[in-house]
């Protein structure tokens, strides 16, 4: 039996063109030209996938989206906005009523039916299992597969409570749900939102969610998505220091003792870590402050010169230039 989208577009144009290739994809579609008539078409027909726009008329997607989550009967019905808006606040405010994805216009077709095929074939994976005698993991993959964002968010879907681990190498992190809410996440000795921001760091693992793994105490009271939002603003600016800097498994040593005893602080908590062992991933690893926070730090040790690379790689042609690379950083 096909699955069926609904798509809501006050735009026939973009009706005809979505409804033609969404059946070329093998998809059944109805429509709606606005909000209302699709919340009705929704509840009449009980979709597999909606796709609205957020500016229509009699009912935006955004009430559409709020009325369709607040329905126990159409609330795990995957929701992705397509729309012209694409500023964060409209992102944010979609993710936040419950919306699966967020597509901008214009948009090309393959990638409006990767996304949908993607959230079909997440939500097939979510189907509850048979009942049986033991627990049995329910989620299991790879990072490079399905990325962590979208586990948490279909666990999120689907009121999941239980413990995430996601190994990555030698280190081990825990998410721990509670009917959907992220209450608790640890990694080696940090808990709570650090511990989850380091681990939304991580490029690559593996993941296996257990219904029978609880947290032991509730220590975040955030929501997903705004948990979401900063863990990946974090991860998207460590990633450009990363670039910018050495390589992270060459061990750091202090260059200049005195001008390292005049730190501040914030900064000496992060200075005691290197000694002339540490990689640059083992001093982020141990750090007792933010992992973002201790790289700003490293990459500023680098460009005073307050610490050294023990040893470069042979293929590397001189110092780097830190006063270049902080300009190019922020351009």
């Amino acid at each position: 039996m096909k699955q069926r989208i609904l798509i809501a577009d006050d735009d026939e144009k973009v009706l005809t063109l979505l409804s033609s290739s969404l059946k070329k994809a093998g998809y059944d579609t109805s429509q709606a030209l606005n909000g209302a008539g699709a919340l009705e078409a929704i509840r009449n027909e009980k979709p597999d996938l909606i796709l609205a726009d957020v500016a229509m008329p009699e009912m935006d997607g955004f009430e559409l989206c709020r009325q369709i989550r607040n329905d126990p009967e159409t609330a795990n019905i995957p929701f992705i906005f397509l729309t012209a808006k694409g500023e964060l606040q409209d992102r944010v405010t979609g993710l936040g009523l419950g919306a699966d994805d967020y597509i901008s216009k214009p948009f090309h077709i393959s990638e409006v039916t990767a996304r949908i095929k993607s959230i079909l074939q997440r939500m097939a994976y979510m189907r509850p299992p048979a009942p049986a005698q033991e627990p049995e993991t329910d989620l299991k993959g790879n990072l490079e597969q399905l990325n962590l964002a979208e586990v948490l968010q279909t666990l999120q879907m689907t009121q999941k409570t239980g413990g995430l681990k996601i190994t990555n190498g030698n280190k081990v992190g825990k998410i721990y749900f509670d009917r959907g809410a992220i209450v608790q996440a640890t990694l080696d000795k940090y808990k709570s939102e650090e511990a989850m921001y380091r681990i939304l760091a991580w490029e690559e693992g593996l993941f296996e969610f257990d219904s029978s793994d609880r947290a032991e105490t509730r220590a975040i009271a955030t929501p997903i998505n705004k948990l979401l939002m900063e863990g990946f603003d974090q991860r998207a600016e460590y990633l450009r220091y990363k670039e910018a800097m050495p390589a992270f498994d060459m061990v750091l040593k202090i260059s200049d003792i005195e001008k390292a005893d005049e730190a501040k602080p914030a900064a000496q908590k992060v200075l005691v870590l290197i000694n002339g062992q540490r990689t640059i991933q083992d001093v982020i690893n141990v750090s007792p402050i933010n992992y973002l926070a201790t790289t700003k730090l490293l990459y500023t040790f680098l460009k005073k010169g307050m610490v050294e690379i023990v040893e470069m790689f042979s293929d590397q042609k001189g110092p780097r230039d830190y006063g270049q690379l902080a300009q190019e950083l922020y351009e």
